[in-house]
């Protein structure tokens, strides 16, 4: 008797795990570590849809809360400050991963420079997984071809290269010698040629706003607008996958 086996891959399912007391809401540690997931996320495949885990030391996770991380089925735990026993325990027992790991970022301090290019500086956060460029190929299966770069002034406020950074995407950059012109890290200046791009620049909250309204278009006279239509950083880590979430229409319309 034979049988057939059909596979399909998917991407490795993390659940990192931030203690509350260790990187406290509003801190520098913690916008930066919440920086470095969002910027490793987007170049692993099936990055954003892993699970962010809140805890505390002396507390457990609600019902609902341990119900919603199971849901979530993760294959590895990844901590960024250490685990206690009890917390090892718990994902031991409820989640079942074959690995538990910390990737102790506790200890990192904050930049001292003046300059906001220099104090926007993301954890580097480590996730298995497949790397996702944005590479000609990837790009073509989308749905819209041009890749949505946002360049960031010297002055632009960290709340605002935040917002962009979480929801749309954004890849480092920094300035040459003059300060004049935006340089990418070296694989990401080898793939631009080859590529589309919409280009948006974004230096304050007038400009910010003003890129929002170019992305949602308008539907009233005198001047009615098409949304504009490009791939966000963060589409290209959800390539071929299926969705735990809703992404259509907001897939690729904003």
């Amino acid at each position: 008797m034979s049988h057939t086996i059909h596979a399909r891959p998917r991407p490795i399912r993390i659940a990192l795990v931030l203690d509350t007391t260790v990187f406290q809401e509003g801190t520098w540690q913690c916008d930066a570590l919440l920086d470095g997931i969002v910027t490793s996320a987007i170049e692993t495949w099936g990055g954003r849809q892993n699970s962010i885990v809140l805890i505390g030391p002396a507390t457990d996770l609600s019902d609902d809360q341990w119900k919603e991380l199971e849901a979530a089925d993760p294959d590895c735990v990844q901590a960024f400050s250490p685990l206690k026993d009890q917390w090892v325990q718990r994902f031991h027992s409820r989640l079942m991963p074959w690995k538990i790991t910390v990737q102790d970022l506790s200890r990192a301090e904050e930049p001292k420079a003046e300059s906001l290019e220099a104090r926007w500086q993301h954890l580097h956060v480590s996730l298995p997984g497949l790397a996702t460029p944005p590479i000609p190929e990837t790009l073509k299966k989308l749905p819209r071809s041009k890749l949505l770069m946002i360049e960031f002034s010297p002055e632009c406020p960290l709340e605002i290269r935040r917002f962009f950074h979480r929801n749309f995407g954004t890849f480092y950059q920094w300035f040459d010698h003059r300060g004049t012109a935006v340089r990418r890290i070296a694989w990401l200046e080898d793939i631009l040629p080859s590529i589309e791009a919409e280009t948006i620049p974004v230096s304050d909250l007038a400009s910010a706003c003003a890129a929002l309204d170019v992305f949602a278009g308008c539907l009233f006279p005198p001047k009615p607008r098409l949304a504009l239509r490009f791939v966000a950083p963060t589409q290209i880590s959800a390539i071929h996958l299926g969705g735990r979430f809703p992404r259509d229409p907001y897939g690729h319309t904003y």
